[in-house]
């Protein structure tokens, strides 16, 4: 077997390259959110989940830089969060916890003043639909969850809700619906598609 030339390999190099460049002047481009920019706004129970309200602004500039990079317009609901008990949990939970039982442990633990982690930009692909998000990490908020699993177990509760089970992440967009667990999205730091540098 031959060694290929030299002319052969760079022209090789030269195609990757090229085809890296954008990628890598896209993730440089990502900066880290700021975690003072990232403090919750404000803890919100609603009705049949939990979530944490974050300042929109940095989310919504990330979603620019997405848009800008990928020459499409995503979906978006104007504001950002971290769901912390997801509907079909809260559904579970409700059986034996009330709402504003977790509101007050949420206020008393200043669950609002919780800072998080950014990892990076995430996305899931099914069919021609993608969903594009912030993989983040929160202890303070899987502690939370933690608290209210001892409290639902305490009172005599069974049912399938793992408080470990907890992919926290700031959706940015999608380019129909948001796609979630129940579609086969793992909204963890496997899904990782830009990274910050």
């Amino acid at each position: 077997m031959q060694t290929p030339s030299v002319s052969v390999k760079s022209a090789f190099y030269l195609m990757c390259v090229i085809w890296l460049l954008p990628v890598l002047v896209f993730a440089r481009a990502l900066k880290p959110l700021e975690v003072e920019k990232t403090l919750a706004e404000h803890f919100e129970p609603q009705s049949h989940y939990v979530a944490q309200n974050l300042k929109y602004a940095p989310f919504e500039q990330l979603r620019r830089q997405v848009e800008s990079r990928l020459k499409i317009e995503l979906k978006n609901r104007g504001e950002a969060h971290i769901t912390v008990i997801t509907p079909p949990e809260w559904t579970v939970l409700s059986q034996k916890l009330l709402m504003s039982e977790v509101n007050a442990w949420a206020e008393a633990a200043a669950l609002h003043h919780s800072p998080y982690v950014p990892l990076c930009v995430g996305r899931f692909h099914k069919g021609h639909q993608s969903t594009y998000y912030v993989v983040v990490e929160s202890p303070a908020l899987l502690e939370f969850r933690e608290k209210l699993k001892a409290e639902f177990t305490k009172r005599g509760g069974t049912g399938d809700f793992e408080p470990t089970h907890f992919k926290p992440h700031v959706t940015l967009g999608f380019t129909q619906r948001d796609l979630h667990e129940q579609d086969g999205a793992v909204k963890d730091a496997s899904s990782c598609w830009m990274r910050w540098n």
